[in-house]
């Protein structure tokens, strides 16, 4: 599955973190990660460093045909509040018990891609 993040502002320039107590340069990293909650289970994980614009690429393995009601975790390594959460509403049809990939048409095509902004 492809996901785009973007900020919400002009520049590319993305400078260190203001943390007092933290010894080193510390950079801002996002985790992208998708989940069911249903079955309270974790499907992906990624770590991103996002400029103004950021593709990704998650794959994960749905082994059960039908509707699946999943969510998309965007968490801050370094801001308090700044999380988010989006529903991911996949179809994954009968026979196609595999890896959910941007490529392969087994998932409807207009929820291969997501994107949300930061």
């Amino acid at each position: 599955m492809g996901v785009e993040l973007r900020r919400d502002f002009e520049t590319d320039n993305i400078t260190p973190i203001y943390a007092t107590y933290y010894p080193l340069q510390k950079e801002e990293y996002w985790w992208v990660v998708i989940g069911d909650p249903v079955q309270n289970k974790l499907l992906t994980i990624k770590r991103l460093a996002i400029g103004k614009k950021t593709n990704a690429k998650l794959n994960f393995f749905l082994n059960a045909p039908g509707s699946h009601q999943l969510k998309l975790y965007l968490i801050c390594d370094s801001y308090v509040g700044v999380d988010q959460e989006e529903n991911l509403n996949l179809v994954v049809e009968k026979g196609s018990e595999k890896m959910v990939d941007a490529a392969q048409p087994e998932v409807k095509k207009e929820q291969q891609i997501l994107t949300t902004t930061i």
